[in-house]
């Protein structure tokens, strides 16, 4: 009886009702209340903030490589300060080498279409 009521009361989801068995006891007759929270909740909540986080740094650092490639006028560091220096901070913040890599092909990718454009 006390199940039936527990299902009726609406505080129960669906996907919890098949949890409910008849061995749950309780010494009142008002329903109990499930959370509804979760460990991978929490996790996800603060994972998604970390990711909003490093995804902007990373952003931020690729517009910097191509814009040092682009000033500089050359894709090789040794060769380009702007750009050296634009990597030195990109690795000091923590972005990982491939979005380094990325950046200067993306860089080379349009440079190349821009050479065989004017071609």
């Amino acid at each position: 009886m006390f199940v039936r009521a527990v299902l009726r009361s609406g505080c129960v989801s669906p996907k919890t009702q098949r949890h409910i068995s008849l061995s749950l006891r309780s010494f009142s007759m008002t329903p109990t209340c499930f959370s509804g929270h979760s460990k991978w909740s929490k996790i996800k909540h603060r994972k998604g903030l970390e990711d909003a986080k490093k995804s902007k740094v990373y952003g931020k650092a690729a517009r910097e490589i191509v814009s040092a490639v682009k000033a500089g006028g050359s894709t090789s560091p040794e060769e380009n300060s702007l750009l050296a220096a634009a990597i030195r901070r990109a690795k000091d913040t923590g972005v990982p080498k491939e979005n380094i890599e990325n950046a200067l092909q993306r860089v080379m990718g349009a440079g190349l279409n821009t050479i065989e454009a004017a071609l």
